[in-house]
């Protein structure tokens, strides 16, 4: 699958960053600003991050007030729980940008709605429904799946939250509010679903939708525990989980997984070898696994 440049940004970014070598990932960071600026809602945070990471703070609030004076916004709990900002947190400056962000982001909040887009490509087939991760958006999220739909001529429908947790981001936080969105969209569209997808936060609110209505739940790179799973609801259930063994979330996801086989749902799990909490580039090969295929 040919995935869009942010992709390999992020996984060579942080793998510098996870193996200790700031200056390398903020060269990465530094360098994707200037040739990929429609992504600067994710490397002007990242900028910030690691300018305050090597104590450079006034380096980083002037990418915070670049950030501003460009538009882009980040949600104040964001800001305030970000490790890389603990050191800023008492100063004036930083108290100055969370309060003019927090502003934006109450008003920013009551406009927001959720938003459709439909890859259509056979009118006479019903739809798979696929739920974008945490902090990004359904411009974004559903490149990653253009070519899949269009190799597979398959109908997909992505469906953006209406909870903004920055300027170019969005979230499933309020799951009940999120089944609720998703719900009143597929009707007030006229959408015909034939299963539910979902990636990383995403695949949470697929599974309660899946086992609500009854259809398949494909799940990947899941943040999904025990604790959802309805007992009741889930004998027959047909569910796949496409996950990293790098995952920090695979603990977790392997409870769900022997809770759920116990209360009678087929499940096919598959544990991707060397992958951490990102999809991995051979990922339709997992996928058409659902089918029967290998290839």
């Amino acid at each position: 699958m040919n995935y869009p440049p942010i992709y390999k940004i992020t996984k060579d970014m942080f793998a510098t960053y996870e193996c200790g070598d700031i200056l390398a990932a903020h060269s990465i960071v530094k360098s994707a600003i200037d040739n990929f600026p429609e992504y600067n809602s994710k490397l002007l945070f990242w900028n910030a991050c690691l300018y305050a990471s090597q104590g450079q703070s006034e380096k980083a609030f002037s990418v915070l007030n670049y950030a501003l004076d460009n538009g882009i916004w980040w949600a104040s709990e964001i800001l305030l729980t970000e490790p890389d900002f603990l050191l800023l947190k008492d100063e004036e400056e930083f108290r100055h940008i969370l309060s003019i962000m927090k502003n934006i982001e109450e008003s920013d909040r009551l406009e927001s709605a959720p938003k459709i887009s439909l890859c259509t490509n056979n009118e006479e087939k019903p739809y798979i429904i696929n739920l974008h991760w945490h902090s990004t958006n359904i411009e974004e999220y559903k490149k990653y799946f253009e070519d899949y739909c269009r190799f597979s001529q398959t109908n997909m429908c992505f469906i953006q939250s209406s909870q903004k947790i920055g300027s170019h981001d969005y979230c499933w936080d309020d799951q009940q509010l999120a089944i609720l969105e998703v719900l009143e969209v597929l009707e007030e569209h006229n959408v015909e679903v034939s299963e539910f997808w979902g990636t990383s936060q995403g695949s949470i609110i697929a599974y309660q939708l899946a086992v609500r209505q009854k259809k398949k739940c494909v799940a990947m790179m899941p943040a999904l525990n025990a604790e959802i799973i309805e007992q009741n609801s889930t004998k027959g259930l047909e569910i796949q989980i496409v996950i990293g063994d790098k995952d920090p979330f695979l603990k977790d996801v392997k409870e769900f997984y022997q809770k759920i086989l116990e209360y009678g749902a087929n499940v096919l799990f598959q544990e991707i070898p060397g992958v951490g909490h990102y999809l991995p580039e051979n990922l339709e090969y997992y996928l058409n696994k659902q089918n029967g295929k290998t290839t």
